[in-house]
């Protein structure tokens, strides 16, 4: 217990089409739901590289891999997806896009 286990797995169902899952324990929660779509842009990384050679497949560094499950982890958060998914009530065209600095 207390522990938390990642069971990721590529699953195809048709010839030309990729069924992409992850099993994975999760409660209802933005962390759950930012450690999921961190967890699919890993997913989406190998897959876009699954035809190229080894080499190209691991990556130039682990870091950058990461950054990519950041960036979709990020990016699910934003007030923007999370009204468009039906997960916010906020009107992200209603939010002021300013910043507090002053026009340049």
């Amino acid at each position: 217990m207390g522990r938390r286990v990642f069971l990721l797995f590529v699953w195809s169902c048709y010839r030309w089409r990729l069924d992409l899952r992850i099993k994975m324990c999760t409660q209802v929660n933005a962390e759950d739901f930012e450690t999921v779509h961190h967890e699919m842009g890993h997913i989406q990384y190998f897959m876009q590289y699954r035809h190229l050679a080894s080499l190209f497949r691991t990556g130039a560094n682990a870091a950058f891999h990461e950054a990519v499950g950041d960036t979709i982890a990020m990016s699910v958060g934003t007030i923007q997806h999370l009204h468009a998914i039906q997960l916010s009530d906020i009107d992200p065209d209603t939010i002021s896009q300013g910043n507090g600095l002053p026009a340049s």
